[in-house]
C-alpha cells in the first residue's frame, strides 16, 4: 500500500495544496512532500490525517493507523517477530510503529503484510461530489455571528439536523425560494448546487424589505454573474482566511472544503461588520454604501 499516494489523492481530493494542508497540520512543507513521497515519518501522517479525512480501510477498527496496526497483528495472532519477518523489517521498527513513530515506507509494508487489499477511504471525494448540499455549519461560525448580531430570526434553509437555532425555520419541503421570509436578521447557509438561484433570493428579499439584516455563507465565486451584479457594492462581503470544515446530517465534521468561502451581509451597520470580520479574522469587501 503507497500511503503518500494516497494521501496525496486525500489532498487533492479536498481541494488544498500542499502548504494550505501542511499549515492546517502544524507541519513543514517539506515534511508534507516527504509524506506524499512515502518516505515521510507516521508523526506527520498522525497530524495531516484529520485535516483531509484519510483513514485506511479494510485492515481493522480505528482511524489511527498505529491503533489498527496493533489490532490487525492481534486479530490475525501474530507475533511482532512474525509480523516484521513477513514485513521485511526489525522487530523493533514494528514495536516502534505500533506506538505511532517510525516511517512511512515502513508502515506501507507492515499494512501490506497484514491486509493486502486495504485500502484509503474514498468519502471525502464522495461527499463533496454526491452530497455536497448536506454540509451543516460549523457551530463557532454560528457562535460568532450571534455574539455580535444577536439571536437568528429566520433559517430558510432548514434543516432540524443542523446547527442553527432560529425562531423561525423554513424547511426544504417549504422551500424557501418561493415562500416569504420575514424577522429582523436571517442566516442563510444554502444548497450549493443551486448557488445562483439562492444568491438571487437573499439580493430579492434585502430588497423587497422581508429581512431587516441578513448573512449568507457562500462559495467565494466572485467571478460570477449574480455576485457581480446582485451582491457586489450591495452587501458587505467578509473574506473567510480559512477553509471551512462543515458537518455531515449525522453531525460528523467534514475535511476542510475543497473551495473558498465567503460571508456577505446585508444592511447591517458597518461597526457590526467590523466586529465579525475580527472575530473571524476576514478581510473585508465594502459596499459602495455601508450603513454607518
Amino acid at each position: 500500500m503507497d500511503i503518500g499516494q494516497c494521501v496525496r489523492a486525500a489532498r487533492k481530493g479536498c481541494g488544498l495544496s500542499q502548504a494550505e494542508l501542511a499549515e492546517l497540520a502544524g507541519v513543514s512543507r517539506s515534511a508534507l512532500v516527504a509524506l506524499e513521497s512515502n518516505r515521510g515519518k507516521v508523526s506527520t501522517l498522525i497530524r495531516v490525517r484529520p485535516h483531509i479525512g484519510f483513514r485506511i480501510v479494510g485492515l481493522a477498527s480505528g482511524n489511527e493507523p498505529a491503533e489498527q496496526v496493533h489490532k490487525a497483528r492481534k486479530r490475525l495472532g501474530l507475533s511482532v517477530a512474525e509480523v516484521a519477518a513477513g514485513s521485511g523489517l526489525s522487530s523493533p521498527t514494528v514495536r516502534l510503529l505500533e506506538k505511532g513513530g517510525g516511517r512511512i515506507q515502513s508502515l506501507s509494508s507492515v499494512i501490506s503484510f497484514l491486509a493486502p487489499r486495504a485500502r484509503a477511504n474514498g468519502w471525502y471525494r464522495t461527499h463533496w461530489q454526491v452530497k455536497k448540499d448536506v454540509r451543516f455549519t460549523p457551530p463557532e461560525i454560528l457562535s460568532s455571528i450571534v455574539d455580535v448580531f444577536g439571536p437568528i430570526d429566520l433559517d430558510p434553509c432548514g434543516d432540524p439536523r443542523s446547527f442553527v437555532e432560529a425562531k423561525r425555520d423554513i424547511t426544504e419541503d417549504e422551500n424557501g425560494l418561493t415562500t416569504r421570509w420575514s424577522g429582523g436578521m436571517a442566516f442563510v447557509n444554502p444548497p450549493y448546487s443551486d448557488l445562483a438561484r439562492w444568491m438571487g433570493r437573499c439580493s430579492d428579499a434585502w430588497r423587497d424589505g422581508e429581512i431587516e439584516q441578513m448573512l449568507g455563507l457562500f462559495p467565494a465565486r466572485t467571478e460570477t454573474v449574480n455576485f457581480r451584479t446582485r451582491i457586489f457594492g450591495v452587501a458587505e462581503v467578509l473574506l473567510l482566511p480559512r477553509r471551512l470544515r462543515f458537518f455531515t446530517d449525522e453531525r460528523e465534521e467534514l475535511p476542510p472544503s475543497p473551495f473558498a468561502l465567503m460571508l456577505c451581509v446585508w444592511g447591517a451597520p458597518k461597526a457590526k461588520v467590523q466586529k465579525l470580520a475580527d472575530a473571524l479574522e476576514a478581510n473585508v469587501m465594502w459596499a459602495a454604501s455601508s450603513v454607518h
